[in-house]
């Protein structure tokens, strides 16, 4: 059984396919369990990623609960808070939608994951420049098991 829970698993699988990802090689990736979380000057361009929803159920096939995550993926950088998504922040996200669009599994066995929106973020105390991609994730896990995604092959 893995270490982690599987929605960590999703948001760390995230993590590494928007790392890996050649036009976003510049932005530093950052995965949080906060709204809060405070990027370093030495990490501007960043994209941090964060769950603000999740939920389970038990799915209709094979003994298996299906899990619902609502995940964001905020672009952040240095420049003043503007209240609008900014050209930059529109240009990072649009690579995250492609980045996740060559493989809509992130290669663990996801259900699906589908972005929904785009929004400028409310400051909440930061002075920089950010927006936030949400995006819906599910995939499955054996009833009782939520550290072990469901593949075709287990």
């Amino acid at each position: 059984m893995p270490s982690s829970h599987s929605l960590s698993q999703v948001e760390d699988a995230l993590a590494d396919i928007l790392a890996a990802y050649a036009p976003l090689s510049a932005q530093t990736v950052i995965t949080s369990d906060t709204l809060e979380v405070a990027v370093e000057d030495d990490q501007f361009p960043a994209l941090v990623i964060f769950t603000s929803a999740y939920g389970f159920d038990i799915a209709d096939e094979n003994g298996q609960a299906i899990h619902t995550a609502e995940i964001h993926v905020e672009a952040v950088n240095n420049l003043p808070a503007t209240g609008s998504i900014s050209r930059a922040n529109r240009d990072a996200l649009g690579h995250v939608v492609a980045a996740i669009a060559a493989d809509r599994t992130l290669g663990i066995g996801l259900q699906d994951i589908q972005e929904q929106d785009i929004a400028p973020v409310e400051p909440r105390g930061k002075d920089v420049d950010s927006a936030s991609l949400r995006f819906q994730a599910q995939w499955f896990t054996p009833l009782g098991d939520h550290f072990t995604i469901a593949t075709p092959h287990n």
